[in-house]
């Protein structure tokens, strides 16, 4: 994994790649970052690249889209069926069940909602 690590070091250093960088497409509400692309894919790989180089992201807001968008933690971005393994990730990297989620919820107990 560290040569994984050196590669995205690399790719920020030489062609300005910025993990934070926001930008719309066509489908999208809001902005949005590598990490929100990443966690909405359940690209776990990718998310972990991420979590390597800006570990403090496990406690920022990503936008998340159910009908409407709104803002959590990235943990609680996760949870569907569909994204379990970025979920995984993010319990590896930091994230715990007592953070907030939605609604005065913590994301265990909206795991069980």
């Amino acid at each position: 994994m560290a040569d994984n690590t050196r590669g995205v070091q690399s790719v920020q250093k030489h062609i300005g790649f910025n993990l934070c960088l926001s930008q719309y497409t066509a489908t999208d509400m809001e902005r949005r970052t590598t990490l929100n692309r990443a966690l909405a894919a359940d690209a776990a790989q990718g998310v972990e690249l991420i979590f390597q180089t800006k570990s403090h992201l496990v406690r920022e807001e990503v936008l998340r889209r159910i009908q409407k968008g709104i803002k959590a933690l990235p943990f609680a971005a996760t949870l569907s069926p569909d994204t379990l393994e970025a979920a995984r990730v993010l319990l590896r990297a930091g994230a715990h069940p007592l953070d907030p989620a939605f609604e005065d919820m913590n994301i265990l107990q909206f795991a069980a909602y």
